[in-house]
């Protein structure tokens, strides 16, 4: 995780890239699971994403003059003649970061993949932008669909909750539309012990109302990001359905359990990222000492049905 310096700094960084560079990198670093629509969005994004300094600095299109002129404007005085490597450890004292140990070798995987590439692979070019090591022989391949899923619960959950004014943070991005297809529906179903059913049709009203559980009533909710707690399962056609479930929480007090599903599809018409077609969540008071676990695939896909 970034430290308030390093994403401060890594900002002022990306803000040397030209538009296209940035806009690129941004559908690399997301594997295309958010729109990005301006540099500051791109920028947003890309911090949001990145786990660490040298995961940033060691992409191709993180130039070396890039970071000359980044040390340049900080007043770091550097050999005109310094290697990248040189100048990405430069960077990153800069920062404040402990370089000790840290592998700078540039990274081969730059670049998003094509569009009409299936969903798994294109998940498995994501992991080696992360740094996580390709699987040998002798272990089992990832299940990408846990990946995808996985990448996206930290994603979403991440957004909404910054938007949670007890928490006393700057929303990590805008949580609005774009992310969702214009006739997304929403359906909220709450045990508080009274059955309350909602229903909301196109992004704007399921924006709304997603905000408004954090932004308002200052929900907080907190993924069970174990094996049991994230499933993903992708159908023939490209559906991508995401199931999480976790507890939600309110200053001091645990409130209860969610369950949530989401239905993920690529959009043509925006560059072919992930948006959302569908989510339906359910709330129920309940004991946080009641561990929050997904059933079977099977019963996953009644679940998740919109």
């Amino acid at each position: 995780m970034l430290s308030e310096r390093e994403k401060n700094g890594c900002k002022d960084l990306l803000k040397l890239l030209p538009e296209d560079e940035l806009l690129s990198l941004a559908d690399t670093v997301t594997n295309r699971m958010i729109v990005v629509q301006s540099k500051n969005d791109a920028i947003q994004a890309i911090v949001t994403f990145t786990e660490n300094p040298q995961q940033l600095l060691k992409r191709k299109k993180m130039k070396r003059e890039h970071l000359f002129h980044y040390l340049a404007n900080n007043a770091t005085a550097v050999s005109a003649a310094a290697e990248k490597r040189i100048l990405m450890e430069t960077v990153m004292k800069l920062w404040g970061t402990n370089i000790a140990g840290v592998n700078l070798a540039e990274d081969d995987h730059d670049e998003v993949q094509d569009a009409d590439q299936p969903v798994n692979q294109q998940v498995v070019n994501g992991l080696a932008q992360q740094n996580i090591p390709a699987p040998n022989q002798d272990q089992p391949a990832p299940n990408q669909d846990q990946v995808l899923a996985e990448q996206f619960t930290g994603w979403f959950y991440t957004m909404l909750n910054s938007h949670n004014p007890t928490l006393g943070q700057t929303p990590t991005e805008e949580f609005g539309a774009s992310h969702f297809f214009t006739d997304c529906k929403l359906k909220l179903h709450c045990v508080t012990p009274d059955v309350i059913q909602e229903e909301f049709d196109s992004a704007p009203l399921v924006c709304q109302r997603l905000l408004a559980l954090v932004r308002e009533e200052c929900l907080i909710f907190n993924p069970n990001t174990g094996a049991n707690g994230v499933k993903g399962i992708t159908e023939p056609h490209g559906l991508v359905i995401v199931m999480v479930c976790g507890t939600i929480h309110k200053l001091n007090m645990c409130l209860g359990m969610f369950e949530q599903s989401f239905g993920l599809v690529r959009d043509p018409q925006a560059q072919n990222n992930w948006k959302i077609k569908f989510t339906n969540l359910k709330m129920q008071r309940g004991s946080e000492h009641q561990v929050q676990a997904l059933p079977g695939s099977s019963a996953m896909h009644a679940i998740a049905a919109p």
